[in-house]
Formats: structure tokens, C-alpha cells, sequence
């Protein structure tokens, strides 16, 4: 019996991969400056997956992986708010004083000098 459940316990080569991809999409968007609490755990969780892998802990080490992919996740949907909410900031605005406004409603009028 144990020797068909070790057998069915696999590397978590997937899940380790995406695990990484997620940390290296989040870096490219800012989730260093952004995000950086749930980078640096994504970061921590990786390495524990990588240790629990190193262990041939399999079952850890896929939970992990898929944990520090998540919070990779976390950290890019973060940081690409910021970058948004800070782009959305720096639009230049459009804001008439009320004299201009005046002057936008009322036609020019004629020069009557003598």
C-alpha cells in the first residue's frame, strides 16, 4: 500500500514553474515599488518550496509553490492598480477659471471707439 502512494507523488515541476513566472510578471510591472510585502513573500515562499522540493517533501513543496504563485499574482494585480491609479493622476486637467468661462459664453463685441 505505501509503496502506491509514494508512487502517485509526483515533482511539482509545474507548479514550481508557474511559480516563478508569476514572480517575474509581478517584478516587470512594478511589484518591487508597488508591492513589495506580497513580492517578498512570494519570494519566501518559493524558497521553502525549493527546500521542501530538495527534501523530496513533494506535497509541501506544491503547496508552497502554488502559494508563492498566488501571492505573485497578488503583488502584480497591485502594482498594475498603482501604476494605473498613478498614471490616472498624472493626466493633465483641464480647469477653467470662471472668467474664461464667461468669455467662452459671451460673443466678442465690436470695437465702437471713436
Amino acid at each position: 500500500m505505501a509503496l502506491v502512494l509514494t508512487a502517485c507523488v509526483t515533482i511539482p515541476v509545474q507548479e514550481m514553474s508557474d511559480a516563478r513566472q508569476a514572480i517575474r510578471a509581478a517584478e516587470t510591472v512594478g511589484a518591487a515599488q508597488y508591492s513589495p510585502h506580497a513580492l517578498i513573500a512570494a519570494h519566501q515562499l518559493l524558497l521553502e518550496a525549493q527546500q521542501k522540493l530538495e527534501a523530496s517533501d513533494f506535497n509541501s513543496a506544491r503547496r508552497h509553490a502554488k502559494d508563492a504563485r498566488d501571492q505573485a499574482i497578488k503583488a502584480r494585480k497591485q502594482a498594475l492598480k498603482a501604476v494605473q491609479s498613478r498614471q490616472l493622476h498624472a493626466l493633465p486637467r483641464k480647469s477653467a477659471r470662471p472668467d474664461q468661462l464667461h468669455r467662452a459664453r459671451t460673443p466678442p463685441q465690436p470695437d465702437v471707439s471713436p
